[in-house]
């Protein structure tokens, strides 16, 4: 990535923030906090993939918002 950061001149630390937002947008049964979520509420692993996808999915772009926010008014 640094490469990157000097050819388009982003900040490094708003590249590091935008890959993991993009990284959190999606959970999997292969992730732990799935099962630790699905446990823990005692939902069944249909309910658990619809409620926590929709949850992160939320999640990610409120972040990426928040990054175009930052983005603009700090940088």
């Amino acid at each position: 990535m640094p490469p990157l950061v000097n050819v388009l001149d982003i900040d490094p630390i708003l590249l590091f923030l935008s890959a993991a937002t993009g990284a959190s947008i999606a959970c999997h049964v292969n992730d732990s906090f799935f099962w630790v979520y699905n446990n823990t509420l005692g939902f069944n692993m249909n309910t658990s993939l619809k409620t926590l996808t929709v949850a992160n999915v939320i999640s990610a772009l409120g972040a990426l918002f928040g990054l175009f926010l930052i983005e603009i008014f700090f940088f």
